[in-house]
């Protein structure tokens, strides 16, 4: 095998030689050279016939110079529509709703069986107020007070927790004085 591969036919090496993307298969051979040369320079985006490599554009969005956002130009949020206020603050009532009724039900399974269990604290006392003040409903925005004392996680667990530890600091002062 003292031939080279290049003499030989296409049929002889069992396949075309490879053909790069945007070249005919004739530029490949040489035979339109300087249109082929002229075309990847223009691809490549060189100028008369210069060496050095071409220069990379930054990253971001806009060509060279700064980038397009700056903090000083970015735009503030859109204020939510009235529909997405009021969809939060139904959010809000469901929220109040399902907490308050489960802290109703622990404490009423306490007191009738003596079983224990702990109440969610002020989620939602908290979640009532944001439904009274998100929800369009003047009225509901003078009461907004109201779910912090319905709530027996919020108002009642933070009054019987004062009251506690009111009571087990006067028993230690107590029996220091005793």
């Amino acid at each position: 095998m003292t031939e080279s591969n290049r003499k030989k036919s296409i049929i002889e090496l069992g396949a075309l030689p490879p053909n790069p993307r945007n070249l005919p298969l004739s530029g490949q051979n040489g035979c339109f050279r300087s249109t082929t040369i002229k075309a990847l320079e223009r691809r490549v985006g060189l100028r008369r016939n210069a060496t050095r490599a071409p220069t990379q554009a930054p990253e971001w969005r806009g060509g060279f110079g700064r980038p397009s956002f700056t903090f000083a130009s970015a735009k503030l949020p859109d204020r939510p529509s009235v529909n997405q206020v009021r969809n939060m603050g139904w959010l809000f009532a469901g929220a109040f709703l399902l907490v308050a009724f489960g802290n109703l039900g622990i404490a009423l399974r306490w007191y009738a069986h003596r079983k224990s269990g702990s109440l969610v604290p002020l989620v939602g006392g908290f979640s009532g107020v944001g439904a009274c003040v998100t929800l369009p409903s003047q009225t509901l925005r003078h009461w907004w007070w109201i779910p912090l004392i319905v709530d027996l996680g919020s108002a009642y667990l933070v009054f019987a927790t004062v009251v506690f530890l009111l009571r087990r600091a006067f028993k230690a002062a107590d029996a220091k004085t005793d």
